[in-house]
């Protein structure tokens, strides 16, 4: 018979207990690989267009619930200090905290506070004619909450992408991507177009037989997200003009070289396909929007100062032609849309004169994130028809939803990403191409966001997020200096501090 001493058993138990601690799940050490999550992103971007662009409640509900999962599994992507230093001047303290406000303001919108002086009118007035009510800042607490699952959705998008965008290859990755898929929807609504099918997917009919949708909701929607694809495709394939090494005859051989690449046959495909898509839309605000960024670039390329005069006469020449030849091709829909004017017609007018007065009415507290419709119904007059769901102008939306200390709060955090973003395109010697494409990106959906509402529908916002998300992080140079704080002295260093490029 075998005995087992005292000793034995302890030794033994101590092994099994070892074992069993090796074998037990830490979840510290679980990692995701960057590069599975960047695409998992472009898979994100891929689905967001198919489903009328996300812009239906269990659509935008599905794409919330994927970038949730996503962002959970980027927050386990290992990264090194000096990571996590350019990341922290990518997107400042100062627009996280915008962000953050915004978000807490938007939710304090649908507690029950229960203080009368803060409630909406619209709960005073229930509760005259005897109905029981709860007493919220805003109108819908359902409607807030969907809101700014919304609105956190596209942050954690932009967070992913200025995060895996750290990385130079895979920041290319996901700008090509997003250009890929752009074109992809661009030559299925032109398909769509012109076999003059009456539907954009099976059992959703287009809004218009003459204008091109591809599968949104909307053609001036559409028009914004190929808008967004377009101006990115023009900024890569003229790259070479913004380096910093291009001057004389090393710039010529510079631009020679990436005109025989395989990128610029790609985006020599993309570039007529994804304007001629866009100008078929027949919207007017997003050929006016585009034709705004493209002066703008022009002005860039004009007095690029490392650039030949042959260039600066060029490109803007080439741009021209391509604009006003896709125009004319694209049929005379497009020219008698644009000769009716802006599109701000008396319709669009009176909805802007009566948002006005909600925002006046309401100027410190808003009616509600997420609530214009339910708000707007109190205030529609005998110039509107019965409902009304967006301003058709983004701003003024977001002041009468939040009102006008929160929206500038949310905005003030988007200009601080912008101002680095600006930053990095001025002082970067390489790589300035990926600041260039989130500047023109925000500029063509921000004006277009002065007419209609396309940044306010999920595959636009997404796609958007992933660009400014890259260019900011790639407008800080990985060999710049950064200052690491050191965990164990409390002192500080430096690490990389070669020139910065």
């Amino acid at each position: 018979m075998l005995s087992i001493t005292g000793k034995d058993r302890i030794r033994r138990h101590g092994k099994e207990g070892s074992r069993s601690r090796r074998r037990a799940p830490d979840l510290a050490s679980i990692h995701v690989d960057s590069r599975i999550l960047g695409f998992a992103l472009v898979g994100l971007l891929l689905l967001a267009p198919l489903p009328l662009g996300s812009n239906r409640p269990w659509s935008w509900s599905l794409l919330a619930l994927l970038v949730a999962f996503v962002f959970l599994a980027g927050a386990l992507v290992k990264t090194d200090r000096a990571s996590e230093a350019r990341f922290a001047r990518a997107v400042p303290l100062a627009a996280r905290g915008c962000f953050l406000g915004v978000c807490c303001w938007a939710f304090i919108q649908s507690l029950p506070l229960g203080l009368a002086s803060l409630a909406h009118p619209g709960w005073q007035r229930l509760a005259a004619v005897g109905l029981e009510t709860t007493s919220l800042i805003g109108l819908d607490a359902n409607g807030t909450r969907e809101a700014l699952m919304r609105l956190m959705s596209y942050a954690a998008v932009f967070w992913l992408a200025s995060r895996l965008a750290l990385d130079r290859a895979r920041a290319l990755f996901m700008s090509y991507g997003v250009i890929a898929i752009a074109t992809i929807f661009a030559f299925y609504g032109l398909a769509n177009h012109f076999l003059g099918l009456e539907w954009i997917v099976p059992g959703v009919p287009r809004q218009s037989i003459a204008r091109l949708q591809s599968t949104f909701i909307n053609p001036n929607n559409f028009a914004t997200y190929a808008n967004i694809a377009l101006v990115s495709a023009i900024a890569f394939a003229a790259s070479p003009l913004f380096s910093r090494d291009n001057a004389g005859r090393a710039g010529f051989r510079l631009t020679a070289n990436a005109v025989a690449s395989p990128r610029v046959a790609f985006l020599s495909l993309a570039i007529p396909v994804l304007a001629f898509a866009s100008l078929l839309t027949g919207s007017r605000g997003g050929l006016l929007s585009l034709a705004g960024t493209l002066a703008f670039f022009s002005l860039l390329v004009v007095f690029r100062a490392g650039n030949p005069l042959w260039i600066r006469l060029l490109v803007p020449a080439c741009l021209f032609a391509l604009f006003g030849g896709v125009l004319v091709v694209s049929g005379d829909y497009s020219l008698a849309r644009l000769g009716r004017g802006l599109g701000i017609g008396d319709t669009r007018l009176a909805m802007y004169d009566i948002t006005l007065h909600m925002i006046a009415d309401r100027p410190w507290l808003g009616h509600g994130y997420g609530n214009f419709e339910a708000a707007f119904l109190a205030y529609r007059d005998g110039r509107l028809p019965l409902l009304v769901d967006k301003a058709h102008n983004t701003y003024l939306e977001h002041m009468a939803e939040l009102g006008l200390p929160a929206t500038l709060l949310l905005y003030s955090g988007i200009a601080v990403i912008l101002a680095r973003i600006i930053s990095g395109f001025r002082n970067r010697r390489r790589d300035r191409v990926f600041a260039l494409a989130a500047l023109l990106s925000a500029m063509v959906a921000g004006l277009h966001s002065l007419v209609d509402f396309s940044l306010q529908i999920p595959a636009v916002a997404v796609t958007f997020a992933t660009m400014l998300g890259i260019g900011a992080a790639q407008s800080v140079s990985s060999r710049a200096p950064v200052v690491i704080l050191d965990a164990g002295g409390g002192g500080q260093r430096n690490q990389r501090s070669q020139p910065a490029s």
